[in-house]
């Protein structure tokens, strides 16, 4: 049974999470970030890959969505993020794409994460080529079989 106290508690400690998630709303300070690159799988520029800066939130928040595009035939993408927040952002590029061991599997949905240097906060930030078929711990594989089998890697 519930009582009073634990329903004010419960009201007190939700009033207190929303106050501090809306905080960087009046309180924080604009931050910026550019990232240029381009995806290839082995030896290939990948199309259709979908790249998003995203931005590393701690509860009660959800990591913020900052940009996110679509590589062309090239493979090549460029993205412009800007936040608010009281704190420096921790800004993250999370790739989705088909390239699992040097091939384009259809079948197969991979995600890369790769953390952005808070050096480049405020700046302009060219990666270069990334290989999408090197497996880090980063990445993440997930394939379905005909027939609704899957298998991860």
């Amino acid at each position: 049974m519930q009582t009073i106290e634990n329903t004010i508690s419960l009201n007190f400690v939700l009033v207190f999470c929303l106050i501090i998630s809306g905080a960087d709303a009046f309180l924080g300070h604009s931050q910026n970030i550019t990232i240029y690159g381009q995806v290839g799988c082995d030896k290939y520029a990948q199309r259709g890959v979908t790249v998003e800066l995203r931005e590393y939130d701690r509860f009660p928040d959800v990591d913020d969505v900052l940009a996110s595009t679509i590589t062309g035939r090239s493979g090549k993408f460029k993205l412009v993020g800007r936040e608010k927040e009281l704190m420096t952002i921790e800004p993250y590029l999370r790739i989705i794409h088909h390239c699992v061991n040097g091939a384009h599997k259809e079948e197969c949905n991979a995600t890369f994460e790769y953390p952005i240097p808070r050096k480049y906060i405020g700046q302009i930030y060219h990666m270069g080529i990334i290989n999408l078929s090197i497996i880090t711990q980063r990445h993440s594989i997930k394939c379905v079989e005909e027939g609704g089998k899957r298998y991860y890697i």
